[in-house]
């Protein structure tokens, strides 16, 4: 049915989300136009035609629609121009500068527009050259969802749990709170690679999502946007989150990712020789970062097998290793470290970890993945 709603129109690319016949899908058109396609299962839902002409996302950032045909009663298709630039998961790591400017775009879109903004994820989110370029798609799917007897129909983006907020996990209708803390999460990611409720193998799924609703995040990083993003996580004013956001000093902090980017490439670079490793290693613990001790511990351990350092590389694992690890999160839930880096990943899912390699190199050594390679 969907391979009908398809055919002469629409040359699918890949899939992002579910497949050809119920999920969301990179296409072209065929005027060669970059577009996403969503097929949905909606049952006998007639509001699509109310949403599209809704005035909630009219924006330069947000995708215009190019167009939409239902099936009754069982598939909706609704296409959009792709925003240019990449899904911000896939593109290399912001620098500083670059990601406050496309922090402080997204900040102003979400004041601009009506409270409780669904469906914000690094793959929905474009960069291009370093900048926001858009948000895509404005709509998903419709949902209705039965809550203690009442029922709620609304939009839905496609799930992730480690970017709900504790409005979306508690059932609540989504509001300010939830757009600031989904801008946090938005920041989170471009600073570090990984969400702030980063949900690894050491938790179960109830633990995790009680962590959200109790603000308790794993920040995989503590660097110039720490204050930033516990604020948009408290849910501070977005006017506030906006000053915060222009004020910061970030000269230096460029400089680091700068300097951090090439001793990363040289690593990812030269993967057999420890030269780099340490090199980045004396850097890291000039800045006191564990993870510099850590590099040196387990590569000490590698040339020389001793119990004192065994002992201590078991000791930096349990306080820092779900955290250096977070950036391969949603698509592998458990790694191991050999020298410092990554060295194997298990529980994951190769085809997305694929897609996301040159990201992903960016943040050291991935197992499987080279620079040539991508």
């Amino acid at each position: 049915m969907s391979a009908a709603l398809l055919a002469g129109r629409y040359r699918v690319v890949e899939p992002i989300f579910g497949d050809v016949d119920r999920g969301l899908l990179r296409a072209v058109d065929l005027d060669g136009r970059r577009c996403l396609v969503s097929i949905v299962h909606h049952g006998r839902s007639p509001a699509l035609p109310s949403v599209l002409a809704a005035d909630r996302w009219r924006s330069p950032l947000v995708a215009p629609i190019l167009d939409w045909r239902a099936e009754p009663e069982v598939y909706e298709l609704l296409v959009e121009a792709e925003p240019p630039g990449r899904p911000s998961a896939w593109a290399p790591p912001l620098a500083p500068s670059q990601l406050r400017e496309a922090a402080l775009a997204l900040a102003r879109l979400l004041a601009d527009s009506p409270p409780g903004v669904p469906g914000l994820r690094p793959e929905l989110v474009y960069v291009d050259d370093g900048r926001l370029s858009g948000l895509a798609p404005r709509y998903t799917a419709l949902w209705t969802k039965s809550m203690e007897g009442n029922t709620r129909a609304g939009l839905m983006a496609p799930f992730d749990v480690i970017y709900l907020s504790r409005e979306e996990i508690r059932g609540l209708p989504l509001t300010r709170a939830h757009d600031a803390s989904m801008l946090g999460t938005m920041i989170a990611f471009w600073s570090s690679g990984a969400p702030p409720y980063a949900h690894g193998g050491d938790e179960s799924l109830v633990q995790f999502l009680l962590r959200v609703i109790q603000g308790a995040p794993r920040l995989a990083d503590d660097g110039p946007f720490a204050d930033v993003i516990a604020a948009c996580l408290r849910a501070d004013p977005l006017d506030e989150l906006i000053a915060r956001l222009r004020e910061l000093p970030l000269d230096e902090a460029d400089a680091a990712h700068a300097a951090r980017a090439r001793m990363i490439a040289e690593i990812v670079a030269r993967p057999d020789d420890d030269g780099p490793r340490l090199v980045y290693a004396d850097w890291l613990l000039e800045r006191g970062d564990p993870r510099g001790e850590f590099i040196q511990v387990q590569c000490a351990n590698a040339a020389r097998p001793t119990v004192a350092l065994a002992a201590r590389e078991a000791e930096l694992l349990e306080a820092h290793g779900q955290r250096w690890g977070a950036h391969l999160l949603p698509d592998a839930h458990e790694w191991h470290f050999a020298r410092g880096f990554v060295a194997s990943v298990a529980r994951c899912d190769r085809a997305a970890l694929a897609r996301r390699a040159e990201a992903l190199l960016a943040q050291g050594p991935l197992p499987g993945y080279s620079p040539t390679a991508t």
